[in-house]
């Protein structure tokens, strides 16, 4: 009997199944629409397997047991949507094809990903443009997997604009953020706070970058420092010079940096100086 293109839904001929109706294809439609709604499939790891129209009429397909390496998983027999449990263990990666186009894998945990008979991709993964703090030091296997990795590191450098048009539409540029050790700070449309004049960062500018993890002191950075006199403190009571509780002028000594500095010949005083911090990990955007 013929079936539907997508979901291999049963079509009957007109006129055939003649008093059968309840066996095929109502019983039978009944039980694949069950299926696609509520079914599950579970999949053990394998190096590359074929899911079938069984396998595939389902709600979820679940991976699990321990991969440690690329399991190629074809779903070409239908085109639908699917919530993917990716439950394996170990470093390997569970990467969905239709057998053409753009493939893509399976984060860690549920995902919905789709097969459009032309290309697999993800559902409801954040927009592009959304930044996704990811707590590790590299690219995660799964995105490297993918034909078309869904998000790039910003770490500065350049994009393809053919591969990554939307981004590109977004950004107005080829060149990706780069927040490598770098404070995050939210963009001042106004002008005013983050300036280049007052911290050297041009707070409109979305990806301008400024400022420096070490910094040198001149003596143009020292103050002068004010030292009082000797003559001005009574040994045993309060400073001289008190009357009607405020207190009078008083001669004072005056210290430049250069007397702070070794033999007076000293021209600048190296410092290094960071906020208290916590690394997180790679700063990514959705990039396609």
């Amino acid at each position: 009997m013929p079936v539907t293109t997508n979901v291999a839904l049963s079509v009957p001929a007109h006129g055939s199944n003649v008093d059968t109706w309840d066996a095929d294809p109502v019983n039978n439609n009944s039980q694949v629409l069950d299926n696609i709604f509520g079914g599950v499939s579970n999949v053990g790891v394998a190096l590359a397997t074929t899911l079938t129209t069984a396998q595939l009429d389902v709600s979820i397909l679940r991976f699990s047991g321990v991969n440690n390496a690329t399991m190629v998983v074809d779903v070409s027999a239908i085109r639908k949507a699917w919530v993917v449990e990716n439950k394996c263990t170990g470093n390997g990666v569970v990467v969905l094809t239709g057998g053409a186009g753009n493939v893509c894998a399976a984060p860690p945990g549920s995902s919905t990903m789709y097969w459009d008979g032309a290309n697999i991709d993800y559902i409801n993964m954040g927009r592009v443009g959304d930044y996704w703090f990811y707590p590790v030091s590299d690219y995660p296997p799964w995105v490297v997997a993918c034909t078309v990795p869904p998000y790039i590191a910003c770490i500065g450098g350049i994009y393809s604009q053919v591969t990554y048009p939307l981004l590109f539409q977004l950004l107005g540029t080829t060149t990706l953020p780069n927040f490598r050790g770098r404070a995050w700070y939210a963009s001042d449309p106004t002008g005013t706070i983050l300036t280049v004049p007052i911290c050297g960062i041009n707070g409109v500018s979305i990806g301008a970058v400024g400022g420096s993890p070490n910094l040198t002191l001149t003596r143009a950075n020292l103050p002068n420092v004010l030292i009082p006199t000797s003559g001005q403190y009574v040994s045993g009571g309060p400073p001289s010079g008190y009357a009607g509780g405020g207190v009078t002028a008083v001669s004072q000594l005056t210290f430049t940096p250069s007397d702070y500095l070794s033999g007076g010949a000293a021209s600048q005083v190296a410092a290094t100086s960071i906020s208290p911090a916590c690394i997180g990990g790679i700063i990514f955007i959705r990039a396609a």
